[in-house]
């Protein structure tokens, strides 16, 4: 089991960005919490720790895994996070490629 730290707790969030609907009623979270991996964490066991910490808080997670910023609902899928993270990252991949190719034209 990946440990976490809490950097931030924030209480109260009254942003519509933090709203979402729940058996035909308007809710939102009472805080974002914005973590931080381990050295070492696989990013399958850091989506599985926050999407278990964002159902237990009932909170948005927030975490950077390798450059990548990550954010996390309760009702997020594991698999869709890994696959976010993954596109992310083959998508700055080839921005990067892009940008070092131009550079050198």
């Amino acid at each position: 089991m990946t440990k976490l730290r809490t950097l931030e707790n924030i209480d109260n969030m009254a942003d519509d960005d933090y709203v979402f609907e729940k058996g035909g009623k308007k809710m939102s979270y009472v805080e974002i919490i914005k973590i931080e991996m381990l050295s070492g964490t696989n990013i399958e066991d850091a989506c599985s720790e926050a999407r278990t910490l964002a159902l237990k808080r009932n909170a948005i997670v927030n975490f950077n895994f390798n450059g990548v910023n990550m954010v996390v609902h309760g009702w997020s899928l594991e698999q869709d996070l890994i696959g976010e993270y993954y596109k992310k990252v083959t998508s700055s991949s080839a921005q990067s490629d892009n940008s070092q190719k131009n550079s050198i034209e």
